[in-house]
C-alpha cells in the first residue's frame, strides 16, 4: 500500500505548485506518535530525524536509496532534515519517502495518518 497515500501526496504537491500555489504541502504523521513526521511540498521533503549521525551517511546504512535529484538541504541533529528535489521522475521520489519512513523512522505505511497544511 505504499503507497498510494505517498504517491497521492507527491502527485498532489506538484500539481499545487504548478498551479502556483507555492507554499501547499502535506504532512504525514504516525497515528499515535505525532513526533513521527513528514512534509511534501513541490519541491522539497522536510522529515523528523531523530538522529545525530549526518543523514546521507544514515541513509546509506539503512539501505535508502537517494534518487539523483535529491538533495540534503538542511538538518537539525534529533530534529529534522530537509531534502530538495525535482519533482519529476515521481516514483524514485516515492520510494525514497516510503524507504524513509520504513527504514530510518521505522514506521509502516499503515501507521500514516494525513494531515492537509495550507
Amino acid at each position: 500500500m505504499r503507497d498510494a497515500i505517498i504517491d497521492e501526496c507527491i502527485e498532489e504537491a506538484i500539481a499545487a505548485g504548478e498551479a502556483g500555489d507555492r507554499k501547499f504541502f502535506l504532512t504525514l504523521e504516525a497515528r499515535r506518535q505525532r513526533d513521527i513526521w513528514l512534509q511534501v511540498r513541490y519541491d522539497y521533503i522536510n522529515a523528523a530525524y531523530p538522529y545525530t549521525e549526518e543523514p546521507f551517511k544514515l541513509l546509506q546504512d539503512r539501505g535508502v536509496t537517494v534518487p539523483e535529484n535529491v538533495t540534503l538541504e538542511t538538518w537539525e541533529p534529533q530534529g529534522f532534515a530537509t531534502f530538495d528535489h525535482g519533482a519529476y521522475p515521481q516514483e524514485p521520489i516515492a520510494q525514497f519517502i516510503h524507504d524513509y519512513f520504513t527504514n530510518v523512522l521505522r514506521l509502516s505505511p499503515s501507521s500514516f495518518t494525513l494531515k492537509v497544511i495550507r
